[in-house]
């Protein structure tokens, strides 16, 4: 049983450590991500008020569906 477990553990001892790569460093966003971003949350809340104003929370929920996807599709193609 000894050998089973010292196996294990030599092959544990072989694994390369975690570094940090340079790429990963600096968040950095692109003008096409924060666009879109952006138009599809006002979108979103804009077709939340208007059906809120029409009949309520649940028409509400669905023009914030509808409008944030909307506002996702023109946001990618505002970003291009």
């Amino acid at each position: 049983m000894n050998e089973v477990v010292q196996t294990y553990y030599d092959g544990m001892l072989g694994m390369p450590t975690l570094r940090v790569l340079p790429s990963i460093r600096r968040p950095s966003f692109e003008r096409g991500t924060i666009l879109t971003a952006l138009t599809s949350f006002q979108v979103g809340v804009f077709g939340f008020l208007i059906g809120y104003g029409i009949s309520g929370f649940e028409t509400g929920f669905v023009g914030w569906l509808l409008g944030s996807s909307l506002g996702l599709l023109a946001g990618a193609l505002l970003a291009r």
